[in-house]
C-alpha cells in the first residue's frame, strides 16, 4: 500500500508538541477530511516518509534480506486542476529539497529550484520533471509524499473515514468497512468487510499558528487480505493495521495542516525451491510519512 489512501499513527504525542490541545467542550463539529482546493492555491510541504522492507526464507537453509528508504521533501506546490469535487488532479513543485538515503546512502535527488509536474492516474500520481517522465529513484521519493489519484471509483477519505453527523470533541466513530474494502479492491486488493475494523476520534481543537483546527486520530485492522501472488509462491496470509493522526481547520474551507500516517504489514508465503523443497516466506513492511502544511498569505484558499 501506498499513501494514496491513506492513513497512520499514533503520533498524538508528537503533534501535541506543537499544539496546546484542550479538552473537550460542548461544541460540536463538522467533520470534513477532503479539503477544497482551486487553482492557483499554492502551500509549502514540508514531509519526511520512510519505507522498510524485512524479509525472510527458510526452507533447509535461511537468508534474510532488509531494504530501508528514507525522504526528505520541501517544496513549494501550486495546483493547477481540479476535479468536480475540487480535489488537485495535476499540481506542479518547485523543490527546495528532495533527498533519498537508500539503505544509509544519502543522495540528492533534485537540485533546489527543479521544477516537477505531477498529475493524477489510475495508479497514483505521474511525475514529470523537465518535460520528461521522473526518474525511478524520484519517482519512489515523491509517491512516498504526494498523492494524487485520478480514479474517480475510489471512495473519498470521508466517504471512508469520516462522519456526515457533527462530533464533540472526545467521540468515536466507526470507519466505513464497505468503502475501504472498495478502495482496496480498487487497488487490487479483495477484502471481505467482516475483516475490516477501525475507528476515528476527535482528540481535542488546538490552536496551530492560531488557526483552529481539530485533531483526529485512527487505527484500522485490514486481515485475510488477498492480492496478486508472486509467481511460485501461494500467499497464506496478509494482514495489516494502519494508524494516523490528522490536523484540520474548524473553518472547513481552509486546507489540512498535518498529518501523520503509519501502515506495517506482514504476508506469509510458501512455495516450492527448483529442486521441489518447501520454501517458507516471510515478510514484514513498515511505511511512515509526516507532513506539515503551510499556506502563504497570498494563495487564494477558499
Amino acid at each position: 500500500m501506498d499513501r494514496k489512501q491513506t492513513l497512520k499513527l499514533a503520533a498524538v504525542t508528537w503533534l501535541l508538541g506543537f499544539a496546546v490541545v484542550f479538552p473537550a467542550i460542548a461544541e460540536d463539529y463538522e467533520i470534513l477530511l477532503t479539503r477544497p482546493s482551486k487553482p492557483g492555491q499554492k502551500v509549502q510541504i514540508s514531509g519526511t516518509a520512510r519505507d522498510s522492507e524485512k524479509t525472510v526464507l527458510s526452507g533447509g537453509f535461511s537468508r534474510t534480506t532488509e531494504t530501508i528508504h528514507e525522504v526528505r521533501l520541501k517544496a513549494l506546490q501550486e495546483v493547477l486542476e481540479v476535479d468536480a469535487i475540487k480535489r488537485p488532479t495535476k499540481v506542479s513543485l518547485t523543490i527546495e529539497t528532495l533527498v533519498l538515503k537508500a539503505n544509509g546512502k544519502e543522495s540528492i535527488l533534485l537540485p533546489k529550484g527543479a521544477k516537477v509536474l505531477a498529475t493524477a492516474g489510475k495508479e497514483g500520481a505521474v511525475f514529470e520533471v523537465g518535460g520528461k517522465p521522473a526518474s525511478q529513484n524520484v519517482k519512489r521519493a515523491l509517491s512516498l509524499l504526494i498523492s494524487l489519484d485520478g480514479n474517480s471509483r475510489k471512495p473519498t477519505d470521508d466517504e471512508m473515514y469520516g462522519s456526515k453527523a457533527r462530533k464533540r470533541v472526545g467521540e468515536v466513530w466507526a470507519v466505513n468497512k464497505e468503502n475501504l474494502a472498495a478502495s482496496l479492491r480498487e487497488d487490487g486488493m479483495e477484502i471481505r468487510k467482516e475483516d475490516v475494523s477501525g475507528a476515528v476520534k476527535l482528540e481535542g481543537m488546538t490552536a496551530k499558528d492560531t488557526t483552529p483546527s481539530l485533531l483526529m486520530s485512527m487505527r484500522i485492522d485490514l486481515n485475510n487480505l488477498k492480492m496478486p501472488e508472486p509467481e511460485g509462491l501461494t500467499i497464506k496470509k496478509a494482514s495489516s493495521t494502519i494508524t494516523g493522526t490528522v490536523l484540520v481547520p474548524v473553518d472547513t474551507t481552509k486546507g489540512i495542516l498535518r498529518e501523520s500516517q503509519e501502515a506495517s504489514r506482514t504476508i506469509r508465503a510458501k512455495g516450492l525451491s527448483q529442486d521441489g523443497k518447501e520454501i517458507l516466506v516471510e515478510s514484514v513492511g513498515m511505511a511512515s510519512h509526516t507532513i506539515e502544511y503551510a499556506y502563504p498569505a497570498s494563495s487564494r484558499q477558499e
